[in-house]
């Protein structure tokens, strides 16, 4: 049994969460989830989970495995403390933006770890809250993140953009609002030309985070209403009852055979990057480029 799979199912056992809730925190795939727990049972020749279509509970093999491990954890958790102190490992910590659905981080953190074996980075966390991100990085809880650059310049950080990513925003195929090119391309829309839309964004995602900050750029107040999750948001707007907005890296994961896709032509360019404060000591910002380095070239981005 390896220590990721052990942290896969803490994480599970402790949350009485879904494997498709995992898959969303440790940005690795729900199968692969299912398959290491499934090996893991298979090792132990027990079955540690009662599944169920929407939700998962420990069995009393599992709520044993889980007491043993809780008791375990500190012990654990001190010798790696205590053997980092003599690795001449340059361990650094990294934060992640998690509307970023095109990276697999784990997979590229665990990749960069195999390549650089002076080197070991670690993901300390994930959110959609971009200000939650910053503020790691300004307390030193993290070294440097991915994330979509900041509408503002923040002068005392140094970014490195890894994709182009602007911001969209995306109407029903039945709306007359998007104009059309003499190619049959969406034209351009200016922040201003939404006033009149309905803005409709997921409950704590990525945009709804984003929008004080866009209304504070453009001097505007435009509301959104808050839905509960992302389909329910598509749906609404495949029927024509709004808009929402999205970074154009997303929509490989809606069908577009029911939506018009716009670029906001003023709105100014939010590419993903690999951010870091100026701060940093010497030995921080070696990884940070080497890490900088890697994503560029593995074209892992």
């Amino acid at each position: 049994m390896t220590t990721d799979v052990l942290q896969y199912f803490l994480y599970i056992a402790q949350g009485g969460i879904t494997f498709e809730n995992a898959s969303e925190e440790f940005h690795i795939s729900q199968s692969s989830i299912s398959k290491m727990i499934r090996s893991l049972e298979d090792e132990l020749g027990c079955q540690l989970f009662d599944r169920t279509r929407r939700s998962v509970s420990l069995t009393e093999a599992g709520k044993c495995f889980y007491n043993n491990l809780m008791e375990i954890r500190p012990a654990y958790q001190k010798m790696m403390s205590q053997m980092r102190s003599f690795s001449s490992l340059n361990t650094s910590n990294i934060c992640f933006q998690s509307s970023a659905f095109s990276l697999d981080i784990t997979r590229l953190i665990n990749r960069f770890n195999e390549k650089n074996p002076n080197s070991f980075m670690t993901l300390k966390a994930s959110s959609y809250d971009s200000d939650a991100l910053l503020s790691l990085l300004y307390s030193d809880e993290a070294d440097f993140g991915i994330m979509h650059k900041s509408i503002f310049e923040h002068n005392d950080l140094c970014n490195t953009p890894l994709k182009d990513d602007q911001l969209i925003a995306i109407f029903s195929v039945k709306s007359k609002t998007p104009k059309k090119s003499l190619d049959g391309s969406t034209v351009p829309i200016l922040w201003a030309e939404l006033r009149n839309e309905k803005l409709l964004i997921e409950k704590s995602h990525t945009i709804a985070y984003l929008m004080p900050e866009l209304n504070r750029f453009f001097g505007t107040s435009y509301a959104a209403e808050e839905i509960e999750n992302w389909p329910s948001v598509l749906r609404r707007v495949s029927h024509n009852e709004g808009i929402t907005l999205a970074y154009y890296s997303n929509i490989d994961i809606i069908d577009t055979t029911q939506f018009h896709f716009c670029p906001i032509s003023d709105i100014p360019d939010t590419p993903l990057v690999l951010t870091i404060p100026k701060s940093r000591s010497e030995a921080v910002f070696q990884n940070y480029n080497c890490f900088a380095d890697f994503l560029l070239s593995e074209g892992g981005v």
